[in-house]
């Protein structure tokens, strides 16, 4: 494990992800690309409903994969009786300038029921648009008929 990673994309863009020995739920992380920042206050997760915080890192393993930063934490949650596995891709596409994030929880009888990103920081920089996008599964009425 090497902290900050760095991913070399297509073309000249560098981007460093620098993430702490804790991980990035409800910690500080930084992504830099080209030599220009942005800090985010870290993902904040609840799963079954549980508290926010709370949360007690175990381990936190990090790696490239290709252009790919991969971080996976295991965490700890006093309300809930198995430990959480938490799983960060982040990277860029050459070409934008959009930072993706991709994630996954796993936990013996859990369920996330709350994910969001804290606040964004940086120097002459600023989030102009925040796009999630939420597998879900659901159950539709008999007949076709969709509610709206």
């Amino acid at each position: 494990m090497r902290w900050p990673l760095r991913a070399l994309l297509a073309g000249d863009e560098g981007v460093q992800v620098q993430v702490s020995k804790s991980g990035l739920v409800n910690q500080p992380f930084t992504i830099t690309v080209d030599n220009r920042s942005l800090t985010f206050d870290g993902f904040c997760i609840s799963m079954n409903d549980k508290s926010r915080d709370g949360w007690q890192v175990r381990e936190v393993e990090s790696r490239l994969d290709g252009n790919r930063v991969i971080v996976h934490q295991t965490l700890q949650h006093p309300e809930l009786e198995a430990p959480t596995s938490a799983r960060f891709e982040v990277w860029m596409q050459p070409g934008d300038k959009a930072i993706r994030f991709k994630m996954a929880f796993e936990g013996e009888g859990q369920d996330p029921s709350y994910l969001r990103l804290g606040r964004c920081h940086g120097q002459n920089l600023q989030v102009k648009r925040m796009c999630y996008g939420l597998p879900s599964v659901g159950r539709f009425p008999s007949g076709g008929n969709f509610p709206i």
